[in-house]
């Protein structure tokens, strides 16, 4: 994905950890004047929602540097 002058690209999976629980996972990675950032959070699948708003949330308010 390309918005402006940033590029990312975005994801989001589903594991059963070693406890047998399934845990969520939302990421991006975004690319900054030649260098990648990270963005993850984790949570427990019955959570998926407030995991995806928290993802959102970081994605909106972060500003790397390079």
């Amino acid at each position: 994905m390309e918005t402006g002058r940033t590029r990312s690209a975005t994801g989001s999976f589903t594991w059963i950890d070693d406890q047998g629980r399934e845990v969520f996972v939302r990421n991006a990675a975004v690319l900054v004047a030649g260098r990648n950032h990270l963005v993850v959070v984790i949570g427990p699948e019955a959570k998926r929602d407030q995991v995806q708003a928290r993802h959102a949330h970081v994605l909106a308010t972060c500003r790397p540097t390079a």
